[in-house]
């Protein structure tokens, strides 16, 4: 039913593809990307120092990093389980041969995830690129994709959000690339990040057993 597997190769080639294309994009008209929110104050974010590592280990300083704000997953975790954030603190529900919720990459950034305006809203601007990969367009079943896009997707929010500071994008780089390496760059992920995949459903059972991506 899921076809033939996409090799390695084939998906890294579409992340360079992609990353060309946007750069090719901002070149030509450079604002803001659909959907990206943006920061009003970008001199807010080098006021304060660029801490990465797992969840489990900047959780508790992110707050006392002089960032006023909270740990953030690089990839998004719901794009590593196909339960609730309880079920995936918990370790239910995960997809198979993804980081736990502790172990995932992850950046202290100003301000709540639901504060209008702040770094950590402006991360979370990747969650509606991400929905869009899994469409049912490319891959099947819809609401997956291969997890190198969504990390591709996700990082290259963070890149731009900081740009111009070297040591933190070598920092990020560094974690997601530690991340990934013992994870099948075909392995689907999860793409929708405000439902869950009902029971039984194609996105559902291909999550649960840790299908790998095929391609329409």
């Amino acid at each position: 039913m899921l076809g033939a597997m996409m090799g390695d190769g084939a998906v890294l080639a579409a992340v360079a593809k992609m990353n060309r294309d946007r750069r090719d994009a901002e070149q030509e008209q450079p604002q803001a990307q659909p959907n990206v929110r943006t920061s009003q104050d970008p001199k807010r974010r080098l006021q304060y120092p660029c801490i990465v590592g797992t969840y489990s280990q900047i959780k508790s300083i992110c707050s006392a990093a002089q960032c006023e704000g909270q740990a953030h997953h690089i990839i998004p975790d719901f794009t590593k389980r196909y339960g609730n954030r309880e079920d995936g603190v918990a370790g239910r529900k995960r997809i198979p041969g993804m980081p736990t919720f502790n172990d995932g990459a992850s950046i202290c950034l100003n301000g709540m995830a639901a504060e209008e305006q702040s770094e950590h809203a402006e991360a979370h601007g990747a969650d509606a690129l991400i929905e869009g990969l899994g469409s049912g367009k490319s891959y099947y079943p819809a609401g997956t994709a291969p997890i190198l896009l969504i990390a591709a997707e996700a990082t290259n929010q963070l890149l731009m959000m900081k740009a111009g500071d070297i040591e933190c994008i070598a920092k990020i780089r560094a974690a997601v690339a530690a991340e990934l390496l013992p994870v099948n760059s075909n392995l689907l992920g999860r793409t929708t990040p405000d439902a869950l995949p009902p029971i039984g459903s194609p996105q559902y059972d291909a999550l649960s057993r840790g299908m790998t991506a095929t391609r329409h």
